[in-house]
C-alpha cells in the first residue's frame, strides 16, 4: 500500500513513491501525527534504500476531518485498516498529495 505522485524536491530529486511510515493517534490530545517516506521508485524502497524525502502531517480535532475518523478505525468501530483511512484522507488535501495521487 502506497501512493504514486511525482513531486520534484527543492534539491531537484524527483520522488514518485510515497509509503506511510508512521501514524500516531493521541486520544488525549485529539491529534494524529503522520509521516510519509518518499522514494525515487518502488524498486528503491523494495531494495531497502533510505527515503529521499519525508513528509509530516499533523491532524487536529478542529480541522475539517475530525480525529474521530482515525480513532474509530483504531477502535474497530469501522471495518478497515488505519493505513487505508490515512491514505484516503491525504489524497483529499490539496497541499499534501491532492487528488492526483494514485494508489500503488
Amino acid at each position: 500500500m502506497a501512493l504514486g505522485k511525482i513531486i520534484e524536491m527543492d534539491s531537484g530529486i524527483v520522488v514518485s513513491y510515497w509509503r506511510l511510515a508512521v501514524v500516531n493517534v493521541s486520544y488525549f490530545d485529539k491529534r494524529a501525527h503522520i509521516r510519509f517516506d518518499g522514494y525515487l521508485s518502488k524498486e528503491m524502497r523494495d531494495t531497502g534504500r533510505l527515503p529521499a524525502e519525508q513528509r509530516f502531517l499533523i491532524i487536529e480535532d478542529n480541522e475539517e476531518l475530525e480525529i474521530t475518523h482515525f480513532t474509530d478505525v483504531i477502535s474497530n468501530n469501522v471495518d478497515r485498516d488505519i493505513r487505508q483511512a490515512v491514505y484516503e484522507y491525504v489524497k483529499t488535501l490539496p497541499d499534501y498529495f491532492s487528488f492526483e495521487a494514485e494508489d500503488v
